[in-house]
């Protein structure tokens, strides 16, 4: 067995090892946070855009959306037209299947159905429609869609076709071109009034108010401040809540 030298002096070596580790992890949370740094700022204008590209492709479609309803209400407006042209015509021979075609479509589209007294009457030529029923006069005494107001109703579900016609009949009204109502909101809570630019402010707290003197609360409400100039100017949307 070795003997130890009590004489000579014991030497320590102490590892600076775990200096260098605290260094090294220093090092790669730096290198982290600036890769981290780099990533968000690649990510960052593609997440905008992607968010843009989303909000013009909601926007494109609820346009689509809103000129089919238009040419389809148009549509409808013409069958009426002439329905109405060939029942106040006399009978003749001939014309039963047209005239049945007309009082169908009259009861089709209006609000308030023929009583059957007077679907026979209509059917076998005993009456016929009065002349003073002029509907293209009262088409050109409409506003003007090219250049008037268009107010648009939303509505959440079918429960509320009743306020519906009832904010269309104050808008119609006071001269506004009002289109029929469709079902394309999700989770509206409250009923608000929607408007585009920032000059339709004025005339969409008119609407508002005129109709809160019929009962019907909506609050004006400005949905983007980054359209372009005269995008959708003079244009509404009447959304009705769930909870109105």
């Amino acid at each position: 067995m070795a003997q130890v030298d009590a004489d000579r002096p014991i030497q320590v070596y102490l590892h600076s090892g775990d200096h260098k580790g605290s260094d090294n992890r220093g090092g790669v949370l730096a290198n982290v946070e600036q890769i981290a740094r780099i990533l968000a700022a690649i990510a960052l204008p593609v997440v905008i855009a992607v968010v843009g590209s989303c909000y013009t492709t909601q926007q494109h479609n609820a346009d689509a959306l809103r000129t089919t309803a238009e040419h389809t209400e148009e549509l409808h407006r013409d069958y009426v037209k002439i329905a109405v042209g060939i029942l106040q015509e006399p009978k003749s021979q001939d014309d039963a299947d047209l005239r049945n075609w007309a009082i169908d479509t009259l009861n089709h589209y209006a609000e308030v159905h023929l009583q059957k007294k007077a679907v026979t009457q209509l059917q076998s030529g005993e009456s016929i429609l009065p002349a003073s029923i002029n509907l293209s006069a009262a088409s050109a005494q409409r506003p003007s869609t090219s250049n008037g107001a268009r107010v648009y109703i939303l509505m959440t579900d079918q429960n509320q076709e009743q306020r519906a016609a009832a904010v269309n009949r104050v808008l119609s009204a006071n001269g506004y071109s009002v289109y029929s109502p469709t079902l394309d909101i999700e989770n509206q809570q409250h009923s608000e009034l929607r408007f585009f630019q920032p000059d339709d402010a004025a005339e969409a707290a008119q609407i508002a108010n005129a109709l809160k003197q019929q009962g019907i609360v909506v609050a004006p409400r400005q949905m983007s401040s980054v359209l372009p100039k005269g995008f959708r100017a003079r244009h509404f949307e009447v959304a009705l809540g769930k909870t109105d």
